[in-house]
């Protein structure tokens, strides 16, 4: 049996149709005609973009629009005026061949991207690793598997599936697929999850423990792999399946009800978002707005910084697409950890605890003062909520509302409108939790984000996997701190929601309406399921579970107290 994580849940039983990626071999030869060289690059991005506008034309019908937007960003990624310029610079000035130097630009901007702590963000990667395999297979005319073609039932076992592969899987064929590397926030694993197809990802050597048409169980709920299981796991996994199917069909009576508790009192439930390219994604689950809109990816998918006029659309493409319903936007949340390729970052010795959040943007006013213009202008309809992340102290809110304040009154005197809007802030160091009531008096709202709350609180670095014991978001420390903001909050009417991973868990979810939050914002995949979970007690209810749960001393008495409680 191996073991990963899961990424798309459901279960499935096939053959292994394993999946070897081609290897491509670069060589670092010079070259002499430094012109043929740049002629067969041109032909190579001229016949990779035609093999994108073809995938988008094939695949029009079975994706959405925003899923389809894919294809553009590779397009986009492929023709990229910078990458481009960076490339022909090696072959001119070094005499690099094409594919050599294409894999250097390519992996000089994947390891920027490895180096984020976002999982979201890091997955686009992958992205850039798909465009640049095309590329060079295109350079070496090795010829790009076609994986619409699988036409019998598989379990598709790869070491990584590329955004592009994953647009080509048939359900009807495609049962379930594994590989040794990915994310729960790849564009692989946003697809695996429209199409509800198994997934399991992170399986280690997985290539080196399959063969070829082994007979395999893929359990995508707990994120384990069968290989050639014996008749009493076979006989097992079908019952399991057919309960699986059964609590599905139940979980749709959700899909258009609102978050509330046994006695029908409700509470929003709101989307986390990353990209305005998952827009058609997230509106599909009929939430009631946006939590959290991370605009990190749209500083790092461009290669030299936005401009006022590319951030507008977008920001004004997500306010409009809820134009009756709140859109928290965070402002950039990027430091040493999240490094901008066209900004010079001094080196730190513990990013986490350097220039990043709200301190980056104080450093590079001027990246600071053109996103909120491009916000306030963008907000025609009144509904948008400006967070600011990584805030510390009064006076870091103190001087970013300064700032918004000041542009805002550019505006005003350029005879630009500027609708109303609200200022917050990410609830996410033990300062901020511990001055909360200070903090209410000047704030509108506040957003917990559990994951650095947590983080900080044990003094740990949660990507440490060596430390990840101590990563315990459901301690009764983390919980006390939640408690304290929240009552601190209520005394001055400011609402309080949760945007980090334990908001997205159905059992943390009961924890923290019990302990007074307002709202949830999570991964809309979660959404059914924490609606399931909560219908099931009343308010009353949740606020005894959360108040035991506080008088606890450790993490594994709180998850043992709540599974006795609800059964979940």
């Amino acid at each position: 049996m191996l073991e990963g994580m899961p990424v798309s849940a459901g279960y499935a039983t096939a053959k292994i149709l394993k999946m070897d990626d081609a290897t491509l071999h670069i060589s670092n030869a010079l070259i002499t005609d430094v012109d043929q060289e740049l002629n067969k690059y041109e032909d190579a991005i001229r016949k990779s973009i035609n093999q994108l506008e073809t995938l988008k034309a094939t695949y029009a019908k079975k994706f959405n629009d925003d899923m389809l937007s894919l294809f553009d960003a590779h397009i986009a990624m492929t023709n990229d005026i910078e990458v481009v310029g960076k490339v022909k610079e090696l072959i001119i000035k070094k005499s690099y061949n094409l594919a050599y130097a294409i894999t250097l630009v390519s992996e000089e901007y994947i390891a920027m991207f490895n180096q984020i702590d976002d999982e979201y963000l890091k997955a686009r990667a992958v992205d850039l690793k798909d465009v640049t395999h095309r590329l060079i297979s295109n350079v070496l005319h090795i010829k790009i598997i076609d994986l619409a073609k699988i036409n019998e039932p598989v379990i598709l076992a790869t070491k990584e599936l590329t955004p592009t592969q994953a647009t080509q899987l048939n359900p009807t064929y495609i049962k379930g697929f594994v590989s040794e590397v990915g994310s729960n926030t790849s564009h692989s694993a946003i697809i695996a999850k429209l199409l509800n197809i198994p997934a399991v990802f992170g399986v280690k050597d997985l290539l080196k423990h399959i063969n070829q048409d082994d007979l395999a169980i893929l359990d995508g709920i707990k994120g384990k792999l069968y290989i050639n299981p014996t008749k009493k796991q076979l006989d097992t996994y079908k019952d399991v399946m057919q309960s699986y199917q059964a609590h599905q069909e139940t979980l749709k009576i959700y899909e258009h009800m609102p978050l509330q508790t046994k006695d029908k009192q409700t509470f929003p439930l709101l989307a986390n978002l990353s990209s305005d390219r998952d827009l058609e994604y997230i509106k599909s689950f009929a939430l009631d707005g946006v939590g959290l809109f991370r605009t990190e990816l749209l500083f790092l998918e461009h290669l030299q910084m936005p401009t006022y006029d590319e951030q507008y659309k977008v920001y004004h493409q997500i306010l409009e697409s809820f134009k009756d319903q709140d859109v928290t936007i965070r402002t950039l949340d990027i430091g040493g950890d999240k490094p901008l390729s066209y900004v010079n970052h001094p080196k730190e010795e513990n990013p986490a605890l350097g220039q990043r959040g709200i301190r980056f943007s104080f450093l590079h006013q001027d990246i600071f003062e053109t996103q909120i213009k491009a916000l306030l202008t963008a907000n025609k309809y009144g509904n948008l909520k400006i967070m600011f992340p990584m805030i510390s102290t009064i006076d870091e809110f103190l001087k970013a509302k300064s700032i918004v304040e000041f542009i805002e009154q550019s505006l005003i005197k350029n005879k630009i409108e500027v609708k109303p809007y609200q200022l917050g802030i990410m609830i996410e160091t033990p300062s901020s939790a511990l001055m909360a009531n200070e903090f209410a008096k000047v704030c509108d709202f506040f957003s917990i984000g559990t994951n650095d709350l947590v983080q900080y609180t044990f003094a740990i670095d949660r990507l440490n996997q060596n430390l990840s014991s101590l990563y315990k978001p459901l301690h009764p420390a983390i919980l006390k701190l939640i408690k304290m903001t929240v009552d601190a909050a209520h005394k001055h009417q400011v609402t309080v929601s949760v945007c980090g991973e334990m908001a997205s868990d159905a059992c943390s979810s009961i924890i923290l309406l019990g302990l007074g939050v307002d709202q949830l914002s999570i991964s809309p995949s979660s959404s059914l399921e924490i609606k399931s979970c909560v219908s099931k007690h009343t308010l009353k209810q949740l606020k005894e579970i959360a108040q035991h749960a506080l008088s606890l001393d450790n993490q594994e008495s709180v998850k043992t107290y709540i599974k006795n409680k609800t059964n979940f």
